[in-house]
């Protein structure tokens, strides 16, 4: 949201490229996000695995939700620009 904030001080063009790249870019993290390798976290010895591991769902599942807000409000933001531009 910082980023956003200051492209006001960006013209038009600028800012619809940024905010385009900036989508572009969410779009391919939630891509490999998604197509990660979910694996056994072994590294704690002492600590309760299926525990860790549902922290560990809780966690992604949380970011995986956070990541396909912002794609949308890019989205949207994208969208209204060019129906104001038509």
């Amino acid at each position: 949201m910082v980023r956003y904030a200051f492209v006001i001080f960006l013209d038009r063009d600028e800012r619809f490229r940024l905010m385009q790249t900036e989508l572009d870019a969410r779009l391919a993290q939630l891509d490999r996000f998604r197509a990660r390798e979910i694996r056994d976290e072994p590294w704690l010895p002492g600590v309760d695995q299926p525990r860790m591991a549902q922290i560990l769902d809780h966690v992604h599942g949380y970011k995986d939700l956070a990541l396909d807000a912002h794609v949308r409000r890019l989205e949207q933001t994208l969208a209204e620009r060019t129906e104001k531009t038509g």
